[in-house]
């Protein structure tokens, strides 16, 4: 399997010349945490202090974080200035990343100039 970006085709060898049963690996279960029946410093303490992977369940249930939309994002925030990709690097507005030939260079300026307001829906 080939794969257009160098660091996949390296991450590929790595595993293929390691010593991990790969086939076993890949039927490990990957353990599951419900938000609403935990707790915060449960999680830190299971997930963070010692990380590993973690299906989380019902984190977002009722955030109106769920209703973010671009076209929300491009409405209310479409006339910040940020830094943008396409035939070459430029500031311009948000707005313009509706066109697929445009894209957001760095989406945490977007974040960081609207701290404040939290992305308030």
């Amino acid at each position: 399997m080939q794969f257009s970006f160098p660091f996949q085709n390296h991450i590929i060898h790595v595993m293929k010349n390691s010593n991990v049963n790969w086939e076993k690996a890949k039927n490990i279960p990957v353990p599951e945490y419900d938000w609403e029946k935990g707790n915060p410093q449960e999680f830190y303490e299971t997930y963070v202090k010692r990380p590993h992977p973690v299906i989380l369940r019902n984190f977002m249930k009722g955030s109106k974080l769920m209703d973010l939309s671009f076209d929300h994002l491009l409405e209310k925030y479409g006339d910040t200035l940020v830094a943008l990709t396409g035939q070459t690097g430029r500031i311009g507005k948000l707005k313009e990343v509706d066109n697929p030939e445009v894209y957001l260079q760095n989406s945490e300026a977007l974040f960081n100039k609207h701290r404040g307001e939290a992305f308030q829906l």
